[in-house]
């Protein structure tokens, strides 16, 4: 049981050197029990839950904390050295699991917290201006830069500790970013990015800690999209000027320093989490188009995995073909800033031979207009007839009378359906003509059928 420690330092002994635990003479029982606790606390377990409940009854400070952790972080022995760091990266955890549940762990106050009332993230959020105290925060701001920059520096100079320095790091950002990184300014979250990519070659770590770092890659976004939000602005917006320059500045480097690590991803658990990160990068970006070489990076990324053809292998858990096919889609179609793009893509892939694939690209067609509607129409209204006459054209050609036939037909069905609702709602509301343009192709071939059927349209 946790009681047992006489102190931090006996603590962090126990968990760096366990086996010290049962030499220390911790009486072991029948039932395989100990005075640690029941017998599925183990003296590490027990050693993370006393640190972590002594730190947030303030016994002992931050600092404090990292002064007794010293012999081992900065020890020559790799084992020991790893094992101070993985004692840290517990604590952390620990420590955000409570504060995401909503478990006060520490007293901080804010000395610059985001303007707006929301704060997010996993439950760190202050919503109150400087000076505000927090109790779901463990760091201060000035804590918290040093503790990220070690983190970094430790996982890209230290390899052997890089898991432990980079699940610390992610458990830090977690829970401080909607604070410390959400404020007016992008250029501390660039500054976080920029330490964490200068030292490490993402692309090429084990699943695990590239998965970490598109964990912490999501995070740092998150905070910059609920900032843009509470704010109404979008990545090189908010004025001219020399500042609104350097923030545009530093928006690029965070947005080009994602897309370098999430080069060549295959592991589907790293690509549903880069995914993630591509929706919200693309919620930074003006949708009028503005910032056309950022959202062009993202769209490589995005459009190198569609149309999703292969099933994940047993060991992606418990992500599915069809998880991965609508999450995809959702990002790819969900934005007006690609609508163009991706109409081009989805107008390529629908002369595939495949069926299935051909069911896909209706389905994504009608998720891109439905959800953009009124930008994808107004930025599309030169495709509207190429869109119109592709969907016809499975429409009238399925006609084969399989099951995959049927699907198809009934898939382009639905598609031309839900794509002339958005068109003709956009017409009457705005003008102009969108309508024309999606109807001609589909009132030629019904004046062809009509024709062809020995009908004289005079007599019509």
């Amino acid at each position: 049981m946790s009681s047992s420690l006489s102190g931090l330092e006996d603590a962090i002994e126990r968990y760096c050197h366990p086996q010290s635990a049962r030499a220390l003479g911790a009486p072991r029982h029948a039932d395989g029990a100990d005075d640690f606790g029941d017998a599925a606390e183990t003296p590490e377990e027990a050693a993370v839950q006393y640190i972590a409940d002594r730190f947030a009854e303030g016994v002992f400070n931050f600092k404090a904390l990292i002064a007794a952790l010293g012999a081992p972080l900065t020890s020559l022995d790799e084992a020991y050295r790893r094992s101070g760091l993985t004692l840290l990266a517990a604590v952390f955890h620990t420590l955000a699991e409570r504060a995401r549940a909503g478990v006060p762990v520490r007293a901080v106050v804010v000395s610059s917290a985001p303007d707006s009332s929301g704060g997010g993230g996993d439950g760190a959020g202050v919503g109150a201006g400087a000076g505000a105290v927090s109790s779901l925060l463990w760091l201060s701001e000035n804590d918290f830069g040093s503790v990220t920059q070690f983190l970094c520096d430790r996982a890209s100079k230290d390899f052997a500790c890089a898991r432990p320095s980079l699940d610390a790091l992610q458990s830090v950002v977690r829970c401080h970013a909607p604070v410390y990184l959400g404020g007016a300014s992008v250029q501390p979250a660039n500054d976080l990015i920029t330490r964490l990519c200068d030292g490490i070659f993402i692309p090429q770590l084990a699943q695990h800690l590239r998965g970490t770092c598109f964990g912490i890659f999501k995070a740092v976004l998150e905070a910059r999209v609920e900032s843009a939000a509470a704010a109404g602005t979008a990545a090189g917006g908010g004025g001219g000027g020399g500042a609104a320059s350097d923030e545009a500045a530093a928006t690029r480097s965070l947005v080009e320093s994602f897309a370098r690590a999430a080069q060549g991803e295959k592991d589907p658990r790293c690509i549903m989490v880069m995914w993630d990160c591509c929706d919200l990068v693309l919620r930074l970006l003006p949708a009028s188009g503005g910032e056309g070489d950022l959202a062009q990076q993202v769209f490589g990324l995005l459009s190198v995995y569609y149309p999703i053809t292969f099933k994940p292998p047993p060991t992606s858990y418990s992500i599915t073909k069809e998880d991965l096919v609508n999450r995809l889609r959702s990002v790819l179609c969900g934005h007006a800033v690609l609508a163009k793009k991706t109409t081009r893509l989805l107008l390529d892939q629908l002369k595939s031979a495949r069926v299935p694939i051909k069911v896909d690209v209706l389905q994504s067609l009608a998720h891109l207009f439905c959800t953009t509607s009124r930008l994808s129409v107004d930025l599309q209204i030169g495709e509207l007839q190429e869109v119109s006459s592709a969907i016809l054209e499975e429409l009238v050609g399925g006609g084969g009378g399989g099951t995959e036939d049927r699907q198809l037909v009934d898939s382009a069905l639905d598609t031309l359906r839900r794509l002339a609702t958005v068109v003709s709602l956009h017409t009457a509301a705005t003008g102009g003509a969108a309508w024309n343009l999606f109807a001609r192709p589909i009132m030629t071939h019904c004046m062809d059928v009509l024709i062809a059927g020995g009908l004289s349209l005079i007599h019509i």
